[in-house]
């Protein structure tokens, strides 16, 4: 999932805030025990691999995200956690992941377009 330009205390109090409401309606089943948030990232044999507050760690393939797979590989090491850990970001690739996301199997949402767009204006990759 790429945001583009995202205030993520705001994105992590409107989440918070849907997640409350939820709870009053009785709409339970899909709201998560706990707040996954991420501690450390790294790519390992072409996998994303994120470790959770919690002890879990997430392993998915690279190729779910395609900015990251055909990242340097310094590229891929400049990450940083947003919204307390709720979110990386990526600021070299503008490559933002949510943990929820993660945890939900969700691949990247960009367009092929929109993703050979940002490729064709990259310098070729090391």
């Amino acid at each position: 999932m790429v945001f583009v330009a995202t205030n993520w205390n705001v994105l992590r109090d409107s989440w918070l805030n849907m997640r409350q409401t939820s709870l009053r309606l009785g709409m339970s089943s899909s709201t998560l025990r706990n707040d996954p948030k991420a501690l450390n990232v790294s790519i390992q044999d072409e996998k994303l691999v994120v470790d959770l507050v919690d002890g879990r760690t997430l392993i998915v393939p690279l190729d779910w995200y395609p900015r990251l797979a055909h990242a340097t590989p310094d590229q891929q090491c400049n990450w940083t956690l947003v919204g307390g850990g709720y979110a990386i970001h990526w600021p070299d690739l503008d490559e933002d992941i949510g943990v929820e996301g993660l945890l939900a199997g969700n691949r990247s949402g960009e367009s092929q377009k929109s993703f050979e767009r940002w490729l064709s204006g990259r310098k070729p990759r090391d």
